[in-house]
């Protein structure tokens, strides 16, 4: 079991007055057959001077938290992956004066399948499994308290994948060499065998240094 703690303090502007942001972050990871990963972390952010001083600054989430679980249940022919997200409430966009109502706070879990076998690969992914409807943006009016705009994610998805794969190469960009192909020669420029003549180009007039 390996645990790192950090912690951070950050400053940084939002607008235009100057903000503090405190952040704590555990992570927790075991190296075996199954990993686990975990992660939570805390974060106080906002604003230090300026008209909204001590407000909390929008889209920030106090709390944060995520946990998976990778399981190789056979050589890597099957693999099972699990992770769930979560995000504490926080202000709208556009809500520097924290009058406006919260963006709720929500969970999420994914799932999925995969494998490899000789050059070949799958997935199968489930995202969102308990199909929760949800938003984590939304922009606060400005002239009407209660009145604002959210942009809602979608829910439940699949997603299937397969696909030959390169060891050598993972983004799948073939070597000219490998497939028997010769690089073309180096064509000359123009300008390397050109040779210019006194007599060639516009003609310069000399000046003796008696001259003056």
């Amino acid at each position: 079991m390996k645990f790192i703690s950090t912690g951070e303090f950050c400053r940084y502007k939002f607008g235009s007055d100057p903000s503090l942001r405190q952040r704590n972050q555990r992570d927790a990871t075991r190296e075996r057959q199954r990993v686990v990963t975990r992660r939570f972390a805390y974060t106080r952010a906002i604003f230090r001077e300026g008209p909204f001083a001590g407000n909390d600054i929008p889209l920030v989430s106090r709390y944060t938290a995520s946990g998976g679980v990778s399981w190789n249940i056979w050589q890597k022919y099957l693999v099972a992956d699990a992770t769930v997200r979560y995000w504490g409430t926080r202000r709208m966009d556009n809500d520097q004066a924290n009058t406006q109502g919260l963006i709720p706070a929500d969970a999420t879990v994914d799932f999925k399948l995969s494998g490899a076998y000789d050059r070949y690969f799958w997935s199968l992914s489930v995202n969102n499994v308990f199909n929760v409807l949800y938003y984590d943006y939304a922009v606060a009016s400005t002239f009407t308290d209660g009145r604002f705009a959210a942009y809602p994610l979608p829910g439940r998805t699949y997603m299937v994948k397969a696909a030959p794969r390169s060891e050598h190469n993972p983004r799948g960009r073939r070597d000219p060499a490998a497939r028997g192909c010769r690089s073309s020669p180096r064509l000359p420029i123009q300008g390397e065998n050109r040779r210019f003549s006194a007599e060639s180009g516009p003609k310069k007039r000399l000046y003796r240094p008696d001259a003056w």
